[in-house]
């Protein structure tokens, strides 16, 4: 695949921030889109792994926000080439509104 194939190397001092990432992931809000993952959920994170230290919550807010935000801009540029699919094999047209005159 190329996606895998062309995928960023991540270096070993990141990795403990990626494993956090991934966890706080599944802690976002979905509803008509995908939310970003909320300040308190990473905060909540923090205290339930006794990660006190100032600094510490610092970097830990920073790595989780910086991947939350890649994220978002892919599910967005996603969702967007995904509507532009549907448009072009609709014709353009609403295919809801295709029937009326």
């Amino acid at each position: 695949m190329p996606a895998l194939e062309n995928r960023p190397e991540l270096e070993g001092h990141l990795l403990p921030y990626y494993k956090i990432y991934i966890h706080l992931n599944r802690s976002r809000d979905v509803g008509f889109g995908v939310g970003a993952i909320k300040i308190s959920e990473i905060y909540s994170y923090c205290r339930l792994m006794h990660i006190y230290s100032i600094t510490e919550r610092e970097d830990v807010l920073w790595a989780v926000q910086v991947l939350d935000t890649e994220f978002l801009a892919h599910q967005d540029d996603k969702a967007k080439k995904t509507k532009a699919a549907k448009e072009n094999k609709s014709g353009g047209r609403n295919d809801k509104n295709s029937n009326r005159r």
